[in-house]
């Protein structure tokens, strides 16, 4: 084999070599998603001709979803069932031991329900310079009002009736349920707290 021959051999695997390369790379960006070629800004936006309901668990967009086709609630009753079932399946953030504000539309009118939390009565301002009673405690506990404002919104304008709301997060407290890894987490973390009788006393 003279060298001009293996000059041009050379030269043409290189060629080969490089066209495989771009073919690779344009095949791999033309089978890409579509979704790809969507503006980051309008990735995340759909249109949905009768609902959408979205929650941080699926489990809860399931029974948003029941109320509303298997007892005839309405968007309002749907909210308030998903909310109480994130307040089972994600304890650690959420339930009816807290604080909401309800926010909602009802024939094109607006309406806010204020389901904030009050102190207890013997608790005072000073408090909150020790720690200890400010966070830990009867008087660190304020009472809460979720379940209030969800009552008030729906006496006023929930379509099924109140034990619709609750008893698919009433099924899943009896029957049990999977434990996100996050909720594990958090127990696992105050595990020493919540076994400690002296702050769950009976």
């Amino acid at each position: 084999m003279t060298r001009n021959t293996v000059l041009v051999t050379s030269i043409l695997a290189i060629l080969a070599f490089i066209a495989i390369i771009l073919a690779v790379y344009f095949t791999t960006n033309e089978s890409s998603s579509s979704e790809d070629n969507i503006p980051v800004d309008q990735q995340y936006y759909n249109q949905f001709e009768n609902l959408a309901i979205t929650t941080d668990d699926a489990r809860c967009n399931e029974i948003a979803l029941k109320v509303i086709k298997d007892d005839n609630g309405n968007v309002l009753d749907a909210g308030i069932a998903a909310a109480l079932c994130i307040g089972v399946v994600n304890s650690a953030s959420s339930g009816i031991g807290g604080n909401s504000f309800l926010v909602f539309q009802s024939e094109n009118v607006y309406y806010t329900v204020d389901g904030r939390s009050v102190a207890p009565l013997d608790s005072t301002i000073d408090m909150f310079s020790n720690s200890d009673e400010s966070q830990i405690g009867g008087l660190a506990s304020a009472i809460p009002s979720s379940v209030q404002s969800y009552y008030q919104a729906h006496q006023d304008h929930g379509q099924t009736e109140w034990f619709n709301l609750w008893k698919y997060s009433i099924d899943m407290l009896q029957n049990g349920f999977t434990v996100s890894s996050f909720l594990a987490d958090c127990i696992s973390s105050k595990s020493d707290f919540i076994k400690n009788p002296y702050y769950n006393l009976d």
